[in-house]
C-alpha cells in the first residue's frame, strides 16, 4: 500500500498572496495596503522598492 504522505499546511500569507511571508512582514504590507489603499502585491512591490533603495543608500 502507497505511503500518504503528509501535505503541509498552507501559510496564511501564501493562502492570501501565493508567497510565504514571515508573519512581521505580512504586518507591515496589510498596513501599507490600507494606508495606499491597495492591493497587498503593489505594497509587497513597495516594501521591496523601499528596502532597495535604502540599500543603495548605505552602500553609497
Amino acid at each position: 500500500m502507497a505511503k500518504k504522505t503528509k501535505r503541509k499546511p498552507i501559510h496564511l500569507s501564501e493562502e492570501r498572496i501565493g508567497v510565504r511571508l514571515p508573519r512581521t512582514l505580512l504586518r507591515q504590507v496589510d498596513v501599507l495596503a490600507a494606508e495606499t489603499l491597495c492591493p497587498r502585491s503593489y505594497a509587497i512591490r513597495r516594501l521591496i522598492m523601499r528596502g532597495l533603495e535604502q540599500k543603495e543608500s548605505i552602500n553609497a
